[in-house]
């Protein structure tokens, strides 16, 4: 009876003694890169960043980290990089955002495991990238109302309670730009002035200083023309 009942114990005590020891899991280091194709754009439209995730030094370089990248943008005039998209490394992925103003990319990799052995993809930064943001067509207009009156207007995007330059001058050949007046934007960047008119035309430009956030920028020319008097 002894025997019998010490039998089941004296076989799980063989099979725990025969379990196989757990394996060790290798860490190695990654390389990051960013590409964002068009470094310079207009301010509102969209943009698209790719990259790669590569082994580091020392890793085994027939495979292929995965996991997520995030893509972190630092605004100019800012300290802290905030993230503004995410994506998966399979297969062809890229990540969209819209320019917003000029500012610093960089992609995070937050680091993965690879799917068949056991191997840990340690998390790694990539190269950054300056982006350039202009200000749209939006930073200047032409308006006519009754009475023949013009106005010059638009919106200066991050330039809010500031003042930007109204330029005019003659529309003949060798006429030179002076400064009419300067004109402050509003809480929301928006700016409104009236102009002067002539037989011949007059021809305004804007002028906006450049900021942390945008190049200086100068308008298209606008020609006011009063038609009244031409004849």
């Amino acid at each position: 009876m002894s025997r019998i009942a010490f039998l089941p114990v004296l076989l799980i005590t063989a099979l725990v003694g025969f379990a196989p020891a757990s394996q060790a899991v290798a860490a190695y280091d990654t390389q990051t890169s960013l590409s964002i194709s068009q470094p310079v754009g207009t301010y509102g439209f969209a943009f698209h960043a790719t990259g790669d995730v590569g082994p580091g030094a020392g890793a085994p370089t027939d495979k292929k980290p995965t996991g997520t990248v995030k893509l972190e943008r630092l605004l100019g005039g800012t300290s802290e990089w905030a993230e503004v998209g995410e994506a998966h490394t399979v297969g062809d992925w890229s990540i969209s955002t819209s320019y917003i103003g000029n500012a610093e990319y960089r992609l995070h990799y937050t680091g993965g495991t690879y799917s068949t052995d056991p191997i840990l993809w340690n998390p790694s930064y990539s190269n950054v990238v300056s982006v350039t943001t202009q200000r749209g067509s939006e930073a200047a207009t032409q308006k006519v109302k009754k009475h023949r009156r013009f106005f010059l207007q638009g919106t200066a995007v991050g330039w809010t309670n500031r003042k930007v330059t109204i330029m005019e001058k003659e529309r003949c050949k060798g006429c030179r730009w002076h400064k009419l007046r300067k004109v402050r934007t509003d809480a929301s960047g928006h700016y409104k002035t009236r102009v002067p008119a002539s037989s011949r035309g007059i021809v305004h430009r804007v002028k906006i200083p450049a900021s942390a956030r945008f190049p200086a920028y100068t308008s298209r020319k606008y020609v006011a023309i009063d038609v009244a008097t031409r004849f």
